[in-house]
């Protein structure tokens, strides 16, 4: 061992750490590089994605990760794949969007139920996830915002109850529906953080103020983002096995 230290020593001028430092580097640019290739390879898939392919959103874990740890770099290695209609939204979506949306995470269960049918109202589909509480007890259940941003709208909707609409930082509007109720601050304009405290989850909605008891305590989660200058919806449920 002495004989290896004199010998570094005497190659690089007494800088021991010389190699150490050199190597490590060449490990970090080898993983950025290998991060950009396999998320421009996996991203390739949507070169000639459609609108409704690009709101089914049937993206990765495995590229979610990727994008979160290459940041800005791969929102735009999302924009030459996606192109610039699409590119920009996704990586807005996955950028924005950083926790799940209730607290209790092992309390619930969801399954992929956007664009299912639905009656109520009239025909329409299913616009997000029904993340549903097990113990079906409504005000029990926290819901966090998944984003810093604002409180666009808030109060009651015959379908979706008491509900919140945030506002992201890059123009995604998070949609929580069918609450309990609202937790102290929260209003139209309120700015609102990462993890912050929304309401309780529960079973409003399907009829005028205050109507509850209608169908099973429940979430309903959903994206919105704008295509050809109208607010429509993207799949949330990706997004949500990334956090879960």
């Amino acid at each position: 061992m002495k004989v290896i230290k004199k010998w570094v020593k005497n190659k690089n001028g007494g800088n021991l750490s010389y190699y150490f430092w050199s190597y490590l580097i060449i490990l970090v640019l080898l993983s950025f590089l290998g991060n950009l290739c396999a998320l421009g390879i996996e991203a390739s898939q949507y070169q000639t994605i459609s609108k409704e392919e690009f709101r089914n959103f049937q993206i990765s874990a495995t590229c979610i990760k990727r994008y979160k740890k290459l940041g800005r770099v791969g929102c735009a290695m999302f924009e030459k794949k996606y192109g610039p209609k699409y590119g920009t939204k996704a990586a807005s979506i996955i950028e924005d969007m950083e926790c799940f949306p209730v607290l209790e995470k092992s309390e619930v269960v969801y399954e992929d139920s956007w664009m299912n049918a639905r009656t109520y109202g009239g025909k329409r589909v299913h616009e997000g996830t029904d993340i549903m509480a097990k113990k079906n007890k409504r005000g029990e259940l926290s819901i966090v915002s998944v984003s810093d941003g604002v409180v666009e709208k808030i109060g009651w909707l015959p379908l979706g109850g008491y509900r919140i609409g945030v506002r992201s930082n890059h123009g995604v509007y998070f949609y929580y529906a069918h609450l309990y109720s609202y937790a102290k601050g929260i209003e139209e304009g309120a700015k609102v953080h990462v993890g912050q405290l929304l309401g309780k989850m529960g079973d409003s909605g399907y009829g005028e103020e205050g109507t509850v008891g209608k169908f099973p305590v429940h979430l309903h989660f959903g994206i919105y983002v704008s295509i050809e200058n109208e607010e429509k919806s993207v799949n949330p449920y990706q997004m949500l096995n990334y956090w879960k």
